[in-house]
């Protein structure tokens, strides 16, 4: 029998008044995943939007959220502690719902989640997914171009805040040694993180698996490489 997938806009009403969007698919599970996007992303990157529906078809219920919406979420005032605050108070909303939650986070929604208290600490969620995620940036006072006017930075087609900026700075090898949780790191072989994370693995403090993808691109577009992270990553999740 045909599982039924019901997907759902959901609003979630966060503590400061703010707000944080997310497609929900439903297949009326007790375990979830929540899916963090990158810097200028969104949950209708075919990454998400594919990832979600293939999760939710083997019985997981899926929260692709959309990390930049109105006031100090405007990807113009966002930053990465400001979405590892909201992560952290998302986590809070859903826990009950559910006996087991995973974490998906691509490029800067990796740090999102090894910043966060929630793959931090005991009881928390049960094991987490790193698609590309950012460490020791690369290109930061190259591509982000300060504009005094605006006060902010502008860098391929986006301005994106100060702190954002401070932010990325920071995320250099130990950080990840924050973890505590079980992860997995998927990384493109052919992509600048993969060189960047040699220096990061001699400060991982968790159990961990990885999966190198060839020349799959940062989004994962190129060579049908989507469809072997999305097994994979279910794979890995089934263990726990």
């Amino acid at each position: 029998m045909k599982k039924e997938i019901i997907k759902k806009d959901i609003t979630f009403k966060m503590k400061d008044k703010g707000e944080i969007y997310a497609d929900f698919y439903s297949s009326k599970s007790k375990k979830c995943i929540v899916i963090i996007h990158g810097l200028f992303g969104n949950s209708s990157e075919h990454q998400f939007y594919n990832s979600a529906r293939f999760f939710a078809k083997k019985g997981y219920d899926v929260y692709a959220l959309n990390m930049y919406t109105m006031g100090k979420r405007q990807i113009d005032k966002n930053s990465i502690t400001q979405q590892v605050k909201d992560l952290e108070e998302i986590y809070e909303k859903v826990k009950r719902k559910y006996q087991k939650i995973f974490l998906i986070g691509h490029s800067i929604g990796g740090p999102i989640i090894y910043l966060s208290k929630v793959a931090q600490q005991e009881n928390k969620v049960q094991a987490c997914a790193l698609w590309e995620p950012t460490i020791n940036p690369v290109g930061v006072e190259k591509d982000f171009k300060f504009k005094k006017g605006i006060n902010a930075y502008y860098t391929f087609g986006f301005l994106v805040s100060k702190k954002m900026v401070s932010d990325l700075k920071k995320l250099t090898s130990e950080k990840i040694s924050k973890i505590k949780k079980p992860f997995l790191l998927v990384l493109n072989t052919k992509g600048g993180l993969y060189k960047n994370w040699k220096k990061a693995y001699e400060f991982i403090r968790t159990d961990y698996e990885t999966l190198y993808l060839k020349n799959s691109g940062h989004n994962f577009s190129k060579n049908n490489q989507d469809q072997i992270l999305y097994k994979e990553t279910l794979k890995y999740f089934n263990k726990f």
